[in-house]
C-alpha cells in the first residue's frame, strides 16, 4: 500500500461498500503458494462496479496494488496486501467458502444501520439482474444459493417438493434453479 491511510476506517460508506463487494462477488482466501497469507479477490463483469472496488479500497486504505486477470468477461482483481483481507475480517467479511459457511450479515452492518445503504448496493450491484424494454419495466432480483438438503429438514423438503415450480433450469454443473411466485407459493405451503 503506497501512501496507507492509518488508522484504516472501515465504518464508512467505502468500508461497507467494500464489505458488501467481498461478501458477493469476492472472496478472502488462505494463500498455500504465500506462505498462508491471507487474500483477497474481487470479480466483475461490469466495468463500473471494478471502478468503484477500486476507487472505495484506495479512499480506506490508500492507493492498493491490484492485480488484474481477465477471464471469460470477467475482470479479477487480486489485492497484493493481507493487511486488506485480514480488516476485512475483523468487521465480518468471512473465509473461504461462503456458500457453505452460510453466514449472518456482518456484525459491522448489523451494528450500524446508517452503513447498510452502502453494503446493499454493494450486494445488488453484485448480485441483482435488471431487464427493461418498451413492453417490460425494468426489475431488480437478489438472489443466493445453498444447498438446501444441508439446512432444511426432511418435512420441509417434502413441503418444498410439492411445489409446482414455474420455471427449472438445469446447469451443466448438475445444480438445479428454480422458481415460484410468492402468490402461488402461499396457496401451496402452510401459513
Amino acid at each position: 500500500i503506497k501512501n496507507p491511510k492509518f488508522p484504516f476506517n472501515l465504518k464508512t460508506k467505502e468500508g461497507a461498500y467494500l464489505l458488501g463487494c467481498i461478501v458477493s462477488d469476492g472472496t478472502i482466501y488462505i494463500d498455500k503458494k504465500a506462505r498462508n497469507k491471507v487474500r483477497t479477490k474481487y470479480s466483475s463483469s461490469d466495468e463500473e462496479s471494478t471502478e468503484k472496488f477500486k476507487e472505495a479500497i484506495n479512499k480506506t486504505f490508500g492507493e492498493v496494488y491490484l492485480q488484474k486477470e481477465l477471464n471469460r468477461g470477467n475482470t479479477y482483481l487480486k489485492v497484493g496486501s493481507s493487511i486488506i483481507g485480514e480488516a476485512l475480517l475483523k468487521i465480518g467479511a468471512h473465509l473461504g467458502n461462503k456458500t457453505k459457511a452460510n453466514k449472518e450479515i456482518p456484525w459491522l452492518i448489523k451494528e450500524n444501520k446508517e452503513l447498510s445503504r452502502h453494503y446493499l448496493s454493494a450486494i445488488f450491484g453484485d448480485e441483482g439482474s435488471s431487464a427493461g424494454n418498451k413492453h417490460y419495466q425494468p426489475y431488480l432480483t437478489l438472489s443466493r444459493s445453498n444447498r438446501l438438503n444441508n439446512i432444511l429438514t426432511k418435512k420441509e423438503l417434502n413441503e418444498l417438493n410439492k411445489l409446482d415450480f414455474t420455471k427449472k433450469r438445469k446447469f451443466p454443473t448438475g445444480h438445479t434453479t428454480s422458481s415460484i411466485s410468492f402468490k402461488k407459493a402461499k396457496v401451496v405451503l402452510p401459513a
